[in-house]
């Protein structure tokens, strides 16, 4: 499973850690992945950015709604996207 995100920075954004989830719709989380864990931060000068995050061996069932969620802080949270 691949998540391409593409995002604008309306300011320069430094020591930036992205964490995503995916959820069901009744919140039970069912992967997430969390830059800081492969010691990963992302400067974002302003302008337009993608971030790309693979998970392998995902599967799910058929007919399951999933919720994706994109978390961005440095020292405080900088953005939070359902």
């Amino acid at each position: 499973l691949r998540l391409v995100f593409d995002l604008t920075a309306y300011e320069d954004l430094r020591d930036v850690s992205v964490a995503i989830s995916l959820k069901e719709l009744s919140g039970e989380r069912l992967v997430s992945a969390w830059s800081d864990e492969s010691r990963i931060r992302y400067n974002l000068p302003r302008g337009e950015h993608q971030i790309t995050c693979q998970f392998d061996a995902v599967r799910f069932r058929p007919g399951r709604q999933i919720v994706v969620s994109l978390w961005m802080h440095n020292e405080a949270l900088v953005d939070h996207v359902d």
